[in-house]
């Protein structure tokens, strides 16, 4: 059977996308596992701390389209299909963090308020933290 995340990869080919779930002795410190990823963690008061709705919304967003030009990339429906699915494998009490607030004017602003982890030009995502699990669903994309 084929992980959510391998799914994921699969079906969004454009830029780069990091897609991963940790546990037991994979569980390693943010930024850390962050660096194995080839990315830079940024202080704990840049992360936005965000619920698990707007950590659905975020992936959504990143997964439907190229975050640079906004060209179509899958439907809104699986993309949330797909989301549903990776978030699924954590519990309630989880936390999810992404680089910028701006999901929450829905997507309206621009992506000069996110704080990058990468070296690409536009990049977001969400870090899972979440008792016994970690997880990652990361985009980047290029101008």
């Amino acid at each position: 059977m084929t992980s959510i995340c391998e799914r994921i990869k699969k079906r969004r080919r454009v830029g780069r996308t990091v897609c991963a779930v940790f546990d037991g002795q994979g569980i390693i410190p943010r930024g850390a596992r962050l660096k194995d990823f080839g990315y830079q963690d940024i202080p704990d008061d840049t992360w936005v701390s965000v619920s698990r709705t707007e950590a659905l919304k975020v992936i959504v967003h990143c997964l439907t389209q190229d975050l640079a030009y906004g060209a179509r990339i899958m439907s809104e429906q699986e993309a949330r299909e797909l989301g549903e699915a990776f978030l699924a494998n954590f519990d309630e009490d989880a936390r999810f963090l992404t680089n910028s607030p701006y999901f929450r004017d829905d997507f309206r602003s621009s992506a000069f308020s996110w704080k990058p982890i990468s070296g690409s030009a536009v990049d977001t995502g969400i870090v899972v933290e979440s008792g016994g699990l970690a997880g990652i669903l990361w985009v980047e994309d290029e101008d």
